[in-house]
């Protein structure tokens, strides 16, 4: 008897997923150019963002002061940690 397979059973994996979405959104406002916010969400969006980047600083910050391997983008190369490789690039273009 074979053991199970070790996967996730998904139709795709995510970065596809995301990227047909993206694909399918861009489509739709090609053929149908309907305003989404406009203008009214500028400044809510803006303070989300700055929102989202402190919060990724603190948890930065958190994770360092418990001793975890967190690394600055000075010390590794990005790519061999994929998975904080966009936590590394804006929290060093942020220092």
């Amino acid at each position: 008897m074979d053991p199970p397979a070790d996967n996730p059973e998904v139709v795709a994996p995510p970065p596809l997923l995301y990227g047909a979405a993206f694909v399918v959104v861009l489509l739709l406002r090609w053929f149908w150019s309907v305003p989404i916010f406009g203008h009214a969400a500028l400044w809510p969006g803006v303070a989300l963002v700055v929102i989202g980047l402190g919060i990724m600083l603190w948890g930065g910050a958190t994770m360092q002061a418990a001793g975890t391997n967190v690394i600055h983008l000075s010390q590794r190369h990005p790519s061999s940690h994929p998975a904080h490789s966009a936590f590394l690039a804006i929290h060093s273009m942020l220092q």
